[in-house]
């Protein structure tokens, strides 16, 4: 008999060359939004359905603020290009001013918070506000918000519509983020002239089913692994669109491989019909036959008594080039069991 399944070894995969390097775009809603007020400076609006950011037309201020989960981009990844994309869905109503707003990295962390209003409401210990990025716990260096002295990208926001921010900086922002996660305290969004009323704008929400997007363009990492499950970011983005989006002992397509094996083995972990397997078997001297991968490693065992669960090596090390590999066992006279094994070649620990 043969035993033609995968029986993977388990390995510390800390890299695989095989993967093609290649561009992605990611897009990725906002995780946490929220608009602070410059005349009710322990309110939130962390919950509201839009943010109000500008000028009212009796002068208050209003920023906004945005931030991103970026764990789905493989680390180690080179950042070619960031949109920052949101939405005016209300204006004042008459006497519109039309400004530029700034986006700018926010350089503190901060709590979106729960709570709603057109100016907010009374913040609960931990939510961002205008004094404070966690009320009654931090509060901001400087009121209104810590963040860059310079803004990373800026935009002419008129009537109700699209609008989209990017540059070489807003890229090197996020690129920061990347190397950096802890650093990721997303951007503020404000406009440049706080000192003219009615610039104020509604700008979609999580909230209200409209989030600000971040589109990522980058260069996938190699042999990053920022979820520790043994299965390089690449490999996960490539097959789960998500750097953390496999989790190695589950059997994504059913069919009895564990996305790990998969990974190992060069397989499809989304198709139920790619998996490793012995491909064909030749009568008279046994002739073992299975599709190899580069960048893989495979040695043929046999048993006579496969219940014991002792195996000998046939042939070991045979170097997977991406053709089907015949191996041929001359022994014919007790029958044997067979099974064949993969693992990564050397090279790739």
């Amino acid at each position: 008999m043969i035993q033609g399944r995968l029986c993977p070894w388990s390995l510390l995969l800390l890299g695989i060359s095989g993967l093609s390097v290649r561009a992605e775009v990611i897009s990725l809603p906002a995780v946490a939004d929220s608009f602070i007020i410059s005349d009710a400076p322990t309110n939130n609006a962390g919950a509201h359905g839009f943010s109000a950011i500008g000028v009212s037309g009796t002068g208050s201020i209003r920023r906004g603020l945005h931030r991103f989960d970026l764990g789905c981009i493989p680390s180690g990844s080179a950042v070619t290009s960031a949109t920052f994309r949101t939405s005016v869905v209300g204006t004042p109503g008459f006497g519109d001013v039309d400004s530029s707003f700034d986006l700018s990295f926010v350089t503190a962390d901060w709590t979106e918070g729960h709570q709603v209003g057109n100016s907010g409401s009374p913040a609960s210990i931990g939510e961002v506000t205008w004094l404070s990025r966690e009320h009654d716990v931090v509060t901001w260096a400087s009121a209104g918000g810590d963040f860059s002295g310079s803004a990373s990208a800026s935009t002419l926001v008129s009537g109700v519509g699209a609008y989209a921010w990017s540059s070489a900086q807003l890229a090197s922002d996020v690129q920061g983020w990347i190397d950096n996660p802890a650093s990721n305290a997303g951007w503020i969004l404000m406009t440049q002239a706080e000192g003219t009323p009615r610039t104020a704008r509604r700008f979609g929400s999580r909230e209200g089913g409209n989030a600000a997007v971040l589109d990522v363009g980058f260069t996938p990492g190699a042999g990053g692994d920022g979820d520790g499950d043994g299965i390089p970011d690449e490999w996960e983005f490539l097959h789960f669109a998500c750097a953390t989006g496999a989790v190695a002992g589950a059997d994504a397509d059913h069919d009895r491989a564990t996305n790990e094996d998969e990974y190992i083995a060069d397989t499809d972990p989304n198709d139920s019909n790619s998996f490793f397997a012995v491909s064909s078997i030749e009568a008279g001297s046994i002739v073992v036959g299975f599709q190899s991968e580069s960048d893989r490693s495979y040695d043929v065992q046999f048993s006579e008594n496969p219940v014991s669960g002792s195996w000998s090596d046939l042939q070991q090390a045979i170097p997977g080039d991406g053709s089907i590999i015949l191996v041929t066992d001359t022994n014919e006279a007790t029958a044997r069991n067979y099974r064949v094994r993969v693992q990564l070649s050397p090279e790739e620990f």
